[in-house]
């Protein structure tokens, strides 16, 4: 029991430690101050349990098991209300630990958990908006690098060629 009850807190540390920093980086979000209290509490907590789903989907998901490990273990009745949820939460879990997240892509991906719906926009339609751009830009950043080397070679070929016109023979 002492080691489950040890092994329990180390859990809840972690996750206040967790929440503590994403509400820090929360408020560092510019107009962050500028919101209502409520507003603040709602960006907060919404964007602190998405945060908590997207970590535990990363590191405590067991996919052999299809469950959580350290969390979100609970058994339900189906007949009960949180049936449905623990079942989307599996769903989530399964999904975000496919994608086998590096350390940047989770930072990345928490940052941008922080979007709230601001007057007149749509979050997941801003985000999909945000994320059609990645192509075209990997696509621009690619061309410019291939551009860049060709643009070294000629520059390089043409420094030769000079020396070779010097030359006499």
């Amino acid at each position: 029991m002492g080691k489950e009850k040890a092994h329990w807190q180390h859990i809840q540390e972690r996750i206040i430690r967790n929440n503590k920093a994403y509400v820090d980086f929360v408020m560092q979000i510019p107009g962050f101050m500028q919101l209502d209290h409520e507003d603040k509490q709602d960006l907060c907590q919404l964007a602190s349990f998405q945060a908590a789903l997207i970590l535990c989907g990363t590191e405590w998901y067991n996919k052999q098991q299809k469950k959580f490990q350290n969390f979100w273990n609970f058994t339900v009745s189906p007949e009960n209300p949180m049936y449905l949820f623990k079942l989307h939460l599996l769903q989530a879990g399964e999904v975000i630990n496919k994608l086998e997240l590096s350390p940047v892509e989770l930072s990345l991906t928490l940052a941008l958990s922080c979007f709230s719906a601001e007057q007149g926009i749509n979050p997941d339609e801003r985000l999909a908006a945000i994320f059609n751009i990645m192509p075209m830009t990997r696509h621009i950043s690619m061309w410019h690098k291939q551009l860049m080397k060709n643009m070294r070679v000629n520059m390089e070929l043409g420094a030769v060629s000079k020396q070779v016109e010097g030359i006499s023979i």
